[in-house]
């Protein structure tokens, strides 16, 4: 499973996610994570 990250040393506003898979991907999720190291589920898409 790949996992790319985007880290910002700055608030940020996210307007849109856009997953994109060719025929072999099965699904996406997106998650923050907080400094704290809370993680929060944002998104599925199956």
């Amino acid at each position: 499973m790949a996992t790319p990250v985007s880290e910002f040393d700055q608030d940020v506003e996210i307007d849109g996610l856009l997953p994109h898979t060719h025929l072999g991907g099965k699904r996406w999720e997106y998650h923050k994570r907080y400094p704290d190291g809370r993680r929060e589920h944002v998104l599925s898409v199956q």
